[in-house]
């Protein structure tokens, strides 16, 4: 038997901060090379603007040398022509500068988009057991903070790193070259606010994974909160939950703070630092001034280049906080893009194209993240057009099993035939399209209904969506409602009843028209009324499908062709309702506790 190997992927590790933490740097780097490398050209515009714009900073003090000193003969031609010299280059570096800030944010603007759309893309293909594993507001949390992170970093690199370098280089070349006393006694303090940078950076990037993590919990709690609002509501828990909120955002707040207070004090220092070192040129500079050593001219272009020197030098260390700030952010990104992949289309699948729908399940175990076994040695065999029930306590193992149809999941042992042929040789995207699910909570989204009942078949016309809500009976409540089929549902279907949402998600797998249905509690949660509309079109929506009905009430298991009781992730017996019933096993007990059920209530 060919099976098909689990994808594999770069694995990530947890931090006990809760951030996730990769296995190796070069993971960064090769997220760094999937974003920044499409840009390249761009990339490369930018630093040689970059390095015409240090070439002509270096240039200025240059020109207030040549200037002052041409002054002392007089206000000449040849000042005048510096002076031209100098408004020259200011405009020509003012204007390169306004250039490599546009191109800058260009590539800014297609990062963002090419970060959200690789993020977006792998939320979409992660299995489902990863989704379970974090909330959709921490997720979503972690998504904007990386990118915006991320993008944030590029622009101050860009923007700083090779303008600062190219300035230092240039800057210490023409200090040695103007007078290499002054130029040791500046290049004694150089050091200072690099090595400064340096020892802050480490504290800076444990804080910056420290507020990572906060956010992330305190929005993967609104979410959760904002989602179970009416839970909150009846439980009068609305004070306990804004109190956590505020809470959370008060810790983080009180980390950045005396973050904020840290950063402070070492800016302080530096600044401190180039004061003294400006302070000693100054000193030393005017007594060679005096002397007759250098030229008025030559200590105003050398105190200019001290300036240059240390502010390259603060930019250079703000760009290695800013390197490891930015690190965190793309660890962020690289947590979702380089999650471990658990199902993967075989090299070689093929599209799964008009299946008949004869399904067998041929000894299919299964367990959650390597825990205890949900399904044992399953096998099961339901012949196309055939209604299959499934029946059992909660936890049996019969969504699972449902689960496994659509490959959701691997099945750890056996495999499921679809038409004869091992699922695994399908295409996932084409096995679901053949597949048509409705649950207990009939899921619609904030949109139209028209565009909900089309879901499946976005190109459907109006009439074949018409046509899939008269058999769902939803047409004639939806021409009752204000725009009809144009009226949004709201957040979930929440401007529907129960009903309504449940008839509206029978529409959507009728216009689908997949040859294998799941009906899982289709009808559990409806009222009385409810449920026979539904169960009127449920019965068109079955009809020459292989349906699979997850189900406990025995109005929706008398229907059915057969009859499968799972217990302990296994099926231990299986037949029609009356061959089960004359059986006398664990069926025919549950079928005697609702009828005692019944018989109590009307008593």
């Amino acid at each position: 038997m060919k099976v098909c190997p689990d994808a594999t992927r770069l694995s990530w590790h947890v931090r006990r901060d809760g951030m996730p933490q990769s296995s190796s740097h070069s993971v960064l780097a090769r997220a760094a090379s999937r974003f920044f490398l499409p840009h390249r050209r761009r990339i490369a515009l930018i630093l040689v603007l970059a390095l015409s714009t240090s070439v002509l900073a270096v240039s200025e003090p240059l020109l207030y040398k040549l200037i002052v000193d041409s002054l002392g003969s007089g206000f000449s031609g040849i000042t005048i022509a510096l002076l031209v010299c100098l408004a020259v280059a200011l405009v020509t570096r003012e204007g390169l500068a306004a250039l490599i800030e546009f191109t800058v944010s260009k590539i800014r603007i297609a990062l963002n988009f090419d970060m959200l759309k690789e993020t977006n893309d792998r939320l979409h293909s992660l299995p489902v057991d990863h989704h379970g594993g974090e909330s959709s507001g921490a997720v979503l949390s972690r998504i904007e903070r990386g990118v915006a992170g991320s993008v944030q970093a590029f622009s101050e690199i860009a923007l700083h790193l090779v303008p600062s370098l190219a300035y230092l280089a240039l800057s210490a070349i023409i200090m040695v070259r103007l007078e290499w006393h002054l130029t040791l006694v500046v290049l004694a303090f150089a050091p200072v606010p690099a090595l400064l940078g340096a020892w802050a950076s480490h504290e800076q990037i444990d804080r910056e994974r420290a507020l990572m993590s906060r956010w992330v919990r305190i929005f993967g709690r609104l979410n959760e909160v904002l989602s179970g609002i009416t839970v909150i509501r009846s439980f009068v828990k609305e004070e306990d939950e804004k109190r956590r909120f505020l809470s959370g955002v008060h810790d983080a707040n009180a980390i950045a703070r005396r973050g904020f207070s840290r950063d402070a004090r070492v800016n302080a220092t530096k600044n401190a630092t180039m004061a003294v070192a400006r302070v000693c040129a100054v000193a030393l500079g005017g007594c060679l001034v005096a002397r007759h050593d250098i030229s008025l001219g030559t200590l105003l272009a050398f105190l200019g280049y001290v300036g240059g020197v240390f502010a390259p030098v603060q930019a250079l260390t703000g760009m290695y906080q800013t390197v490891r700030k930015g690190s965190v952010a793309l660890e962020a990104v690289s947590s979702i893009l380089d999650a471990q992949d658990s199902v993967g289309d075989c090299p070689g699948a093929r599209d799964a194209e008009h299946l008949r729908g004869d399904v067998t399940f041929e000894n299919v175990s299964f367990a959650y993240r390597k825990g205890p076994k949900v399904l044992r040695d399953v096998h099961l065999r339901v012949r196309a057009g055939e209604t299959v029930a499934l029946v059992g306590r909660s936890g049996a193992g019969k969504s699972t099993l449902m689960a496994l149809l659509q490959r959701l999941y691997d099945p750890d042992g056996g495999r499921i035939l679809l038409d004869g042929v091992d699922m695994r040789s399908y295409k996932q995207k084409s096995l679901r399209s053949q597949i048509g699910v409705v649950m207990q909570d009939g899921v619609l989204f904030d949109d139209t209904i028209r565009d909900n009942i089309a879901f499946g078949r976005p190109g459907a016309s109006f009439e074949e969506i018409e046509e899939a809500a008269r058999a769902a009976h939803a047409h004639e409540f939806i021409v009752k409602l204000p725009q009809g089929y144009d009226t949004r549902v709201g957040y979930g279907g929440s401007l529907l009843s129960g009903g309504e949402r449940q008839r509206i998600a029978i529409a959507r797998a009728l216009l689908k028209d997949a040859p294998i249905l799941v009906l899982d509690e289709a009808t559990s949660a409806l009222d009385a009324e409810s449920e026979d509309l539904v169960r009127e079109a449920l019965e068109r929506l079955t009809k020459g499908r292989t349906t699979f009905v997850i189900a406990h009430r025995a109005s929706a298991l008398v229907q059915a062709d057969r009859i499968a009781f799972v217990e302990g992730g296994t099926i231990v017996e299986a037949g029609t309702h009356r061959e089960l019933v004359r059986s006398r096993g664990p069926y025919s007990k549950l079928i005697d506790r609702q009828v005692r059920t019944l018989e109590a209530v009307s008593v």
